[in-house]
Formats: structure tokens, C-alpha cells, sequence
């Protein structure tokens, strides 16, 4: 995981180029992680999906037999 401080000091760039370099992957750092959270969100809608229709699948299947017993 990309672990990248804020406000670090400019003392610690040794050239501009090494700074826009440094903001640059900072800014990718934060949009990997967003994307990161957007698809952890949507697996976990999907996986909520999945199982209520499995629930109603099952219940379905209970309403069915009980019905014809």
C-alpha cells in the first residue's frame, strides 16, 4: 500500500522535477485509492445481491413444498 505524508518539507527535493514528481504520485496515490473503495463497495453490493436472491431462491423453494404438501 502507498503510504505518502503531507506537507513534507521542500528541503527534501533535491530538484522542481523531483517535486512535481512527488505531487504527481501523490495525486495518483489518492485516485488509486478512491477507486480502490469504489470497487470494494460495489463487490460488496453485488455479494448482498447475490445472497438475497439465493435467500429468495430458498424461500421460494419452502413456499413451494409447503403449498403442495
Amino acid at each position: 500500500m502507498l503510504s505518502i505524508r503531507a506537507g513534507t518539507p521542500n528541503c527534501l527535493f533535491k530538484t522542481e522535477s523531483s517535486k512535481k514528481n512527488f505531487f504527481l504520485h501523490q495525486d495518483l496515490a489518492k485516485m488509486l485509492s478512491v477507486h480502490l473503495l469504489a470497487a470494494s463497495l460495489l463487490n460488496l453490493l453485488l455479494n448482498l445481491f447475490q445472497d438475497a436472491r439465493l435467500q429468495f431462491r430458498y424461500f421460494s423453494i419452502l413456499a413451494f413444498k409447503s403449498a403442495n404438501s
